[in-house]
């Protein structure tokens, strides 16, 4: 949908309004080019893009001003995964591009005057008994039984309250040693990606907020080439307790390297753990060790087993667990607790290897308390 000579255009995203005069840009200003900064493709006349920063969750809309005339206003049906954009058109005089409409119903309206009624509007999806915000770098998910805030940049788990006490925090997907190891920085990590995508949705098991990206280094110029991206995806349900898938994939296939790949998440309040591992002949159905004592590994699977159930206690009372744990096929992921850090690792050390384009994918089940 194209709307020559407009003069201005607003957007209503969950991070809240964009408006903005209506710019003519030339032809180069729009062209598309490789940067060494950023993985995306750097297109200057885009000025909104659904994955970047999605539709607002309870006011999904966004506006074209024709001249000096009327407004156009297209306000879409509830939460939209669609590749929607808004652009600025190259040319001697202003214009805008709306894309991805296709396959949308919506409705037009033709206001005169802007509409404002979302001015006022907090960017919130009241969902039943669920509460997502975006507060600044962070979206927010509050249920009955927990506060989820999740960082904007990788998806990653910022913090975790069970009431008014964080059980988890700085939960991040990286990578270092030798061959993931970035110019400058110690690592590559979902944490840096300032370009990641979100989508949300909801489904039948629950809303579903889904992050995709690369992971890179903290410098301006440490993106990893060839890349290697990750993807995480969480279900929040009124349940004491949430899911969450996530996966690697390297574009370029490689083995007998020296790399660490991993989930890690840190363990304020927990002094100790229990891996419960699988019935295997000449294996301990129970590992239980202490929590917060550095220097040394504690409870290394070391390739063997996942545990079924991981729990993290205080006092010995259960502060949450990781149940149903699933694995890439094939995969021998080293579990392990290392002072209040907790480790899920995909590839530890020397000999590591991925296959090219294949993702690696996790799952696990996050239960707060002794819940089961």
């Amino acid at each position: 949908m194209s709307f020559a000579g407009a003069t201005e255009w607003f957007v209503e995203t969950i991070e809240g309004i964009l408006r903005s005069e209506a710019r003519a840009r030339s032809k180069a200003a729009v062209r598309v080019g490789p940067s060494p900064i950023y993985w995306r493709p750097q297109e200057a006349g885009v000025a909104w893009e659904n994955e970047r920063i999605p539709l607002s969750l309870m006011c999904p809309s966004l506006g074209v001003k024709d001249g000096d005339s009327l407004w156009t206003e297209l306000d879409f049906p509830g939460l939209i995964q669609a590749s929607l954009r808004l652009s600025e058109t190259s040319g001697k005089t202003p214009g805008i591009q709306v894309t991805g409409l296709r396959g949308i119903s919506l409705e037009v309206a033709h206001p005169s005057q802007w509409p404002e009624r979302g001015v006022l509007l907090e960017p919130t999806l009241k969902l039943g008994a669920l509460d997502l915000s975006a507060i600044g770098p962070d979206y927010v998910m509050k249920t009955p039984h927990l506060t989820a805030v999740l960082r904007r940049q990788g998806g990653v788990i910022r913090e975790l309250f069970v009431s008014d006490k964080v059980v988890a925090k700085e939960h991040d997907l990286y990578g270092d040693q030798e061959f993931f190891k970035p110019h400058w920085s110690g690592r590559i990590a979902a944490s840096n990606d300032v370009e990641s995508g979100i989508r949300i949705w909801k489904a039948d098991d629950g809303l579903h907020l889904s992050f995709e990206g690369q992971l890179r280094g903290f410098g301006r110029f440490e993106l990893r080439r060839p890349p290697l991206w990750y993807r995480t995806e969480y279900v929040f349900t009124d349940k004491p307790a949430f899911k969450q898938k996530w996966a690697f994939r390297s574009e370029k296939g490689f083995k007998d390297q020296t790399a660490f790949l991993a989930a890690v998440v840190q363990l304020p309040e927990a002094d100790r753990f229990r891996f419960n591992l699988p019935k295997v002949p000449n294996l301990r159905e129970v590992m239980e060790d202490v929590v917060g004592e550095g220097g040394v590994r504690r409870g290394q699977t070391s390739g063997g087993p996942a545990p079924e159930r991981i729990e993290f206690l205080k006092e010995g009372k259960p502060l949450f667990s990781l149940s149903g744990l699933k694995v890439p096929e094939g995969a021998r992921p080293n579990v392990f607790v290392h002072g209040h850090q907790f480790f899920m690792a995909l590839l530890d050390g020397k000999g590591s290897a991925m296959d090219e384009g294949r993702w690696y994918e996790f799952e696990a089940e996050w239960q707060m308390g002794g819940q089961r």
